[in-house]
């Protein structure tokens, strides 16, 4: 798995992602637990059983949306910016990985026809005016 870190801010995480060619058996935590977004991976055999169980009701403050890409089929290029909106990398990603943004800014660039997607945001989600800011970016 890969943690990317801020450079202007380098205890500030930016993404993680995690190739399905990582995921083993036993969990395996894609996600720090402080941050807002959570996300985990496991590898299982048949006969293993998640116990039945509901999430208790408790009172969470969230100060920022986060989110996470798992791609089905396909391939995608994602681009990360720093905090200060300096370009840091971009990662290509395909079938089974699973990118998890904390900070900073992304895009998202599919290359394959036919891509498959899932995105994940932790909420509520009160409209693209209270929670994007689009940068600008250099078109070289």
């Amino acid at each position: 798995m890969l943690n990317y870190y801020s450079k202007s801010e380098p205890n500030k995480l930016i993404f993680s992602i995690l190739k399905k060619s990582e995921i083993t058996y036993g969990r395996h935590n894609l996600t720090p637990d402080s941050e807002f977004i959570q996300a985990g991976a496991k590898k299982n055999k048949a006969g293993d059983f998640f116990k039945a169980h509901r999430h208790l009701p408790c009172t969470k403050v969230v100060t920022i949306t986060q989110e996470a890409w798992v791609i089905l089929d396909g391939k995608v290029l994602a681009t990360f910016y720093d905090l200060d909106g300096e370009l840091l990398t971009q990662i290509e990603a395909s079938d089974g990985d699973c990118v998890v943004i904390y900070n900073g800014g992304h895009s998202l660039e599919i290359l394959e026809d036919d891509t498959t997607l899932y995105e994940f945001k932790n909420g509520p989600y009160f409209g693209a005016s209270k929670d994007k800011e689009y940068l600008v970016v250099d078109s070289d």
